[in-house]
């Protein structure tokens, strides 16, 4: 009997040393980055011929890079001034999205862009689902914001990427695709940290 717990004892040890290994080496181990994160597009030519010639990135904010679809392929969105958008819909195969304004119970973009009443040049968003080899593309018209980036939040209980749209007045609103289409979601204020 002594000599089965003398064995037993050695092979909990042995278990206990291979398992060990294995989660210290996956914590030193270098993070993997996906193939198609380290390659970067040249982006005025990739809207250029995925939304039309009328569309000048800016140059205030970066593209932002994530999975906003949720497929595990990298998504693009990048802010861009140009003409109607619903004028290159059938030509560039895109949809004209209004999350803001639908998020009050209103969004049909033919209507809601008129209300853009101020001075300034309209900035879009234009969004490209796996922008290697484009699945959906989408120009998100009248939201409002000053910074971009990209977010994090739970929906369904499941992590996605979102982009965060900081306003002139600091209102902090998620911007996130339901599968369907983009929503904004009221999220805070940055003098809420």
């Amino acid at each position: 009997m002594k000599k089965f717990l003398e064995i037993l004892g050695l092979i909990i040890l042995l278990v206990g040393a291979v398992f060990l290994a294995k989660q210290l080496s996956a914590q030193t181990a270098p993070a993997k980055v996906p193939e198609q994160a380290a390659q970067k597009p040249d982006v005025p030519a990739l809207v250029a011929k995925e939304f039309g010639e009328s569309y000048k990135v800016a140059t205030d904010i970066a593209p932002i890079f994530a999975d906003f679809d949720g497929d595990g392929k990298q998504d693009m969105a990048v802010v861009a001034t140009g003409d109607n958008p619903l004028m290159g819909e059938g030509s560039h195969n895109y949809k004209t999205l209004d999350p803001y304004n639908a998020s009050f119970g209103y969004g049909n973009p033919k209507v809601t862009m008129a209300f853009n009443t101020s001075q300034q040049t309209a900035r879009y968003i234009l969004i490209v689902h796996s922008w290697q080899a484009p699945l959906s593309k989408f120009v998100l018209v009248n939201v409002p914001f000053e910074k971009l980036r990209v977010g994090h939040m739970l929906r369904r209980k499941k992590p996605v990427d979102a982009l965060e749209a900081v306003d002139v007045t600091g209102v902090q609103g998620a911007v996130y695709f339901d599968g369907k289409k983009y929503k904004w979601e009221i999220i805070g204020a940055e003098t809420d940290k």
